[in-house]
Parts: C-alpha cells; structure tokens; sequence
C-alpha cells in the first residue's frame, strides 16, 4: 500500500523534479507517508509540488505539513490541514478568492465555466493589475481555472449535454474549501450553502448579520425574508421549479451585495433592487413578472452594474432607456422580446451602440431594420459574442450577414430561427469565423447548406433542425490535399433533425478528430455517414438515431458498419 501511495504521488510530482536533486526523492518520500495513503491527499499535495526543484523549498513545505497536519483531534480536519497544503501553494490571493468561489456551488454541481468567471468579475476578483478589459479578465480567469485544475483541486467535467467548458469540486475538497472559508470553522454562518439553509430561520435574525455568502440552488422554496442582511455580499438562489418571491423588498437591506443571481423565480415586486448600490452582477431568469414596470424602474438605479443577464419567459418587452441608465455596463445578455416593432429594435440598437462601457453582448434580433442597424454598427460588431435572429420575415442578404459575422472578432454562439427568406447564405468574399464555437439553426427553410461553417475551425456544436430544404452540410469538392482533416476539425457535437431532404454531410470522408455524439432522427434520405474505421478508434463514443435509419445504412468500407455498431443507441 505504501509503496503504490509513492508512486502516485511521484507520478504527480514528475520525473523530472525527483531527479533535479536526490535529496528532493526523500523528502517527497516523506511527505508521501504524511498523506496517510489518502489518493485525493496524495494528488492534490503531489500536485502542488510540481516543478518544485528548490530543496529549500521541499524542507520548508515538509515541515509546515508535518507541523500542523495531524495534530488535531478529528480525522476529517486532520485531512483538511494536509488538503490545505495545495491551497497555501497557490500563486496568490486572487486563486485563493477563486477557489473558495467554487465552494458555493453544491456536491456534483456541473459548474459551467464562463458563468464562474463573470461572477468573479462582479466579484471584482479580476480587476487588478489594471486589466481594464472583459476580454482580458476572461482570460485571466481561464488561467486560474487551468492552475487550479492542474492543483488538483477541480476537476475537468465532460459535459455531455451542450458541451460547454465545465468543471466540478471533489466533495472533500468542496468541505475543505467551506471550512477555512468559515475561518476554519470558527465562523460557521459566514457562509450558507444548500445544505445548511434549514438552519438559519427567520426567528434567528441575529444570524443572518455573519453571513457573507449564501448560495441555494436547486432549491424548492424562497426565503428572502430577512432585514438584516448587513454583510451579505453574494446571494445566489435557483429553484426546481417556479417559485414565487414575495420578500424581495427585504434585498434592499443587503448594502453590500456585490453579486445577485435569481432563477426559476416569479417576482411579485422588485421593490428595493434599485436599492443595491454595490451591485455589480445581476442575473435573472424570471417565469413570470406582475409588475414590469416597477422592475425596470428598479433596475434604471443600478449605476454600477457591470454584467447583466436577463430571461424573461413571458410577453415583458424590454423598455427603451434601460441600458442608456446602466453607466458602468460591460456585459450584458438578453434573451427576450426586446421590443415591440422595428423602429423600436432599431431604437434600441443605437442605445446600446452608445453605451460607452460595453465590451460584450449576448443579443436577440427579430426585425430586419434591427439587423440592418446592428450590422452597420462597427462598435458593436466588436462586442458580440452570441447573436440569436428569429422570426424576421424580410429578406436576409446572406453573403452580407456571413461578410459582416467575419467581423464580428468574438462572435462565439449563433442562432438562426424561423428566418423565412434567407437568399443564398454562401461565400462570395474571405470569410473569417475564428471564434465561432456553437451554431443552431432550426425552422429556416430557404437555406440549402452550411458550406459556410469550413471556416469556422473552433466549431464545436452544430445542432441544424427543421430545414426541409437543407440537401448537404458541407457541399463541393474537397479541393485540398489536407482539407477533410481541417473541416469539423473541432467539432464535438453534431445534431440533424428532421431535415426530409438532406442527403449528405459531406460527398468524402472527413478526420472529425475531436467528434464524441451525433444524433439523428426523421432524415430519411440520409443514407451515408461521411466516417471510416479510424473514427471509431478517435473520441467518438456514441451514434443515436433511429433503428430503421441505421439498418439501412450504406457504408463505402464493409466493415465501418460492425466497427461503429458498438457505439450506436436507437432514439
């Protein structure tokens, strides 16, 4: 047992460390027996020494671990002092701020990774070292999410779902990161988690003036009742289902909340919000709004708004004026009607061209003076990340939207649905979409391929549905040499629904190196998949469709069919 308990923790040490001094392979010898034989101890501490090739530094490290390492009395603080170790190691305190963050969200919560890093930013964990950009705190973030990976103390999570960057906290690691941020237990209500929300009641108030943090997701009941709120810098509460908030007047009290997520709510009254002086984050997700109008003019006084996300599910049209009233905003989201004609859209575009602090923008068109508008607008071309167009029943220049999207240097995400007159969404000039990652299409019946997606090599979803008149993903020729191994080059996740007259993918086989699911139903004439046996050996682990559909299959080499039927699950 001792002797495999060295060689994992040599293993996350590295072979190259070991061997920069003899001295280093004892004391890692040393420390190894200090972990006790505990894998999660041995990685994590393991981890944290890597690269280390200063002897001075192993003595100093061996002794604080053998120092303040086992000289409590229970076994699972005993664990957390050696599991601190890792965190002490780290760059500086802003990894250290980082990681506790992560404590917040529950056991086995998929933690998506770009959703942590703006919470951060409205932390203002981020915004040092005069790093003045979103772009720039963004990849500052990434950074400490790779170092705190590679610390052992998150984990790389495979999303299957939508494939998004996701990472998730060891459950012991997770109570390691609650109990030094409760000061190592000496300031228990300093931080409310899910599973002790039962435990702070309202009859208590005295408690809630400790508590700093309080995160309840997938929770099933609101109790936003307190009034002394004093310390409170962070509330995040997500619900299973609709959940009424009816003491929302009561987060007026909360002078120092920073950072403010609702989802799955119904809000009665948003009376007191404008009253969050400090708040720079604010996400809501709302199911239904009984007064919008105290809503928006709540949230006109939030002047140092920073990231804002919004979702309403009803008929709310967001106001014109809002975000001319937001001085301080750099990011911002909207999945909603936005208005209620053209003029409006329009109107609103220019509100946010001239809002002068805006770095990135999640946005829904649904006119085509708002697109018109949008696309001639250099200003916001370079802010938008996500760009969602429905329901537009004019005419859509195709060569000049995929022209104008060339310019768009962080566009990540694309929606296109019900665009009922897309003429000829072809390639006529370069087309550059370097940053695109996730593109869904459904409902848009004029469009006849996706030839456009070959330059788009961080594509990493397309999910395309309801197209009767799409016949090929990629069409033509592959003209180069190597170019079936640089289309779909990142492409993880592939979905094709109820597409009647799609018959090709692709005319040749194509690498699709990094391909893990593709899931097809109701595409009848579908009859060959552009794949050879090598795919089977890359990273794809499953084909879904229909049985019907994949008995009659044809396949170039005779045995891709038996060499793919390990990965296929009927629908």
């Amino acid at each position: 047992m001792e002797k495999e308990a060295l060689e994992l923790f040599c293993m996350k040490v590295g072979e190259e460390t070991l061997k920069s001094n003899p001295v280093i392979r004892n004391i890692a010898q040393e420390m190894a027996r200090e972990c006790k034989g505990l894998p999660l101890a041995l990685s994590v501490v393991g981890s944290a020494m890597a690269g280390v090739k200063s002897v001075e530094a192993w003595e100093h490290s061996i002794n604080n671990l053998t120092t303040s390492s086992w000289t409590a009395s229970s076994l699972g603080i005993k664990v957390f002092f050696v599991l601190k170790f890792s965190y002490d190691r780290l760059p500086d305190e802003t990894h250290k701020k980082c990681f506790l963050y992560c404590a917040l969200y529950p056991e086995d919560y998929m933690i998506l990774g770009y959703n942590l890093i703006e919470k951060w930013i409205g932390e203002g964990f981020l915004d040092i070292d005069g790093m003045k950009s979103v772009h720039d705190m963004h990849c500052h973030g990434w950074s400490i999410i790779e170092k705190l990976k590679l610390s052992c103390l998150l984990e790389n999570v495979d999303n299957d779902i939508d494939f998004v960057p996701s990472i998730k906290m060891h459950d012991v690691i997770r109570d390691m990161a609650l109990w030094i941020a409760r000061d190592q237990d000496r300031n228990k209500k300093k931080i409310v988690v899910q599973e002790d929300a039962r435990a702070i009641s309202q009859a208590n108030v005295e408690n809630w003036k400790m508590v700093e943090r309080i995160s309840i997701l997938n929770g099933v009941e609101s109790w936003i009742q307190s009034k002394s709120w004093t310390s409170l810098r962070t509330l995040l509460l997500e619900f299973k289902s609709d959940c009424a908030i009816n003491g929302l007047q009561n987060i007026q009290y909360a002078s120092q909340l920073k950072v403010l997520e609702l989802k799955n709510v119904k809000i009665v009254s948003a009376e007191g919000i404008g009253g969050l002086n400090l708040l720079a984050y604010l996400s809501l997700e709302v199911t239904t709004l009984t007064n919008a109008s105290d809503l928006w003019r709540e949230l006109k006084n939030l002047k140092n708004l920073k990231v804002f996300h919004l979702v309403l599910c009803d008929d709310n049209v967001i106001p014109l004026r809002l975000i001319s009233n937001l001085p301080q905003l750099k990011m911002f989201s909207c999945y909603l009607n936005i208005v209620q004609d053209g003029r409006e859209e329009e109107e609103f575009v220019e509100e946010l061209e001239c809002s002068s602090n805006l770095e990135v923008l999640w946005v829904e068109i649904t006119t085509d003076s708002g697109l018109n508008k949008l696309l001639k607008s250099a200003k916001l071309l370079s802010c938008i990340y996500g760009l969602y167009l429905r329901d537009i029943d004019a005419q859509v220049n195709g060569p000049l939207l995929l022209a104008t999207m060339s310019k768009m240097k962080h566009l990540e995400y694309l929606k296109l649905h019900r665009l009922k007159n897309v003429i000829d969404l072809s390639v006529r000039d370069t087309c550059h979409l370097s940053t695109l990652q996730n593109v869904l299409i459904s409902n848009c019946d004029t469009i006849h391929h996706l030839t456009w997606l070959k330059y788009a090599p961080l594509l990493r979803r397309l999910d395309v549905q309801s197209c009767i008149s799409i016949e090929e993903v990629i069409k033509g020729e592959i003209i180069l040499k190597d170019e079936k191994d640089t289309i779909f080059l990142s492409l993880e996740l592939l979905e094709l629904h109820r597409l009647p007259n799609l018959r090709s993918i692709h005319e040749r086989v194509l690498s699709f190196p990094s391909l893990r699911s593709i899931f097809v139903s109701d595409c009848e004439n579908l009859k060959k998949l552009p794949f050879d046996s090598n795919l089977a050996e890359a990273k794809l682990r499953r084909i879904w469709g229909g049985q019907e559909w994949w008995d009659n299959l044809e396949w170039d080499d005779p045995t891709a069919k038996a060499t793919f039927h390990s990965k296929f699950r009927p629908l």
